[in-house]
């Protein structure tokens, strides 16, 4: 049995957590390697690749992982989970056994390469003064032409850009304090709505209470610790993402 706050206690995460060097060979790899299905004509069953035998995985990715969450385990098998945006699942477990650990690196190098910190910030600035009418800025900004109106939402965006953060792994959180100032708030919701593909990895109290579940994002080059008797699923990128959601699955044993 474990509760909330287990769940709270227990699952942790570590972002970027491979160089891009590291990362570029992982996806490499994959495509190289040779995908299998139990039963292809099941909806709920995702394609996987086992990678139990591939030596980078085993002696060069797992002790990054290792490494990083100071974990001293052993690793008992490890494959690839792809799911396109149909492959649901239902709730499952990984192993019955309480010494059981589950790292789950998340790969995506095809979502939002072309995301722009600052388009995204002059974006936020232009929506911002557009819905504050009494304010003279936004007259000011409205009245310039094109060019005067790039180099001034340039000027502007500066000022923020060193504080801001939009990159296609970043976490979608949001800071204790982004509604303090409207121009950050809609920075955060803007980024939001641009990056989240609504794929996430979903864990359960064991009371199975579904209203009071735990929700981890899929991020690229995010990785997920969290003990293989806990309930979850893994839920795919929405339909018109066209993309599918990858994950490589460390199985290890605590020790």
């Amino acid at each position: 049995m474990y509760s909330e706050n287990d769940i709270i206690d227990n699952v942790k995460q570590f972002n970027n957590i491979l160089n891009e060097e590291q990362l570029s060979e992982v996806s490499n790899l994959i495509k190289k390697e040779t995908i299998s299905t139990s039963d292809i004509f099941c909806e709920k069953n995702q394609y996987r690749i086992n990678l139990f035998e591939n030596k980078y995985f085993t002696n060069i990715i797992f002790p990054i992982i290792k490494d990083k969450f100071e974990y001293s385990g052993v690793l008992t098998d490890v494959y690839c989970k792809i799911q396109s945006h149909i492959d649901n699942e239902e709730y499952t477990i990984l192993s019955e056994d309480e010494n059981s650990m589950i790292f789950m690196l998340d790969i995506n190098d095809n979502l939002h390469n072309n995301v722009n910190l600052d388009e995204l910030i002059k974006l936020s600035i232009l929506k911002v003064e557009g819905r504050q009418k009494d304010d003279n800025i936004l007259s000011r900004v409205c009245n310039l032409k094109n060019d005067e109106l790039f180099l001034e939402l340039t000027n502007r965006s500066s000022q923020f850009k060193d504080n801001l953060s939009c990159n296609n792994n970043d976490l979608l959180t949001f800071p204790s304090d982004f509604w303090k100032n409207n121009l950050i708030r809609n920075f955060y919701l803007e980024k939001q709505n641009l990056l989240d593909d609504q794929g996430y990895l979903y864990i359960l109290p064991s009371d199975k209470n579904e209203l009071i579940g735990f929700a981890y994002e899929h991020i690229n080059n995010n990785c997920i610790k969290f003990p293989g008797f806990y309930i979850h699923k893994t839920k795919p990128y929405f339909r018109f993402s066209k993309c599918r959601r990858v994950s490589i699955i460390f199985l290890c044993k605590n020790t």
